[in-house]
């Protein structure tokens, strides 16, 4: 006796694209953060830097120190300056 099965398979490939895009990018992300931050080994948590990424981060701050203040300052500035209290000093300062 014979018998004829028939059936078909839909797979969707984009759904397989985003879900191994999806476990890349973690994987990435955890590899990216535990090789920048020191963990706690108890717990996993974030306790800082590890010693190579401060001293990066210490080197490139002393290297554009100048700037990094310079445009620290404008910011302040510019947001002084969209403040309520700095506008209504203005227009008293304008008045007189």
């Amino acid at each position: 006796m014979e018998h004829i099965i028939q059936f078909g398979v839909t797979i969707d490939d984009d759904t397989i694209k985003k879900r191994v895009e999806s476990a890349a990018v973690k994987e990435i992300a955890e590899d990216l953060r535990n090789q920048i931050f020191a963990t706690n080994t108890w717990n996993g948590s974030i306790r800082g830097f590890n010693d190579a990424t401060e001293s990066i981060v210490k080197n490139v701050f002393a290297e554009y120190k100048d700037e990094i203040i310079r445009l620290a300052a404008e910011m302040v500035a510019d947001s002084m300056k969209r403040s309520k209290i700095y506008k209504e000093k203005l227009r008293e300062i304008t008045n007189e």
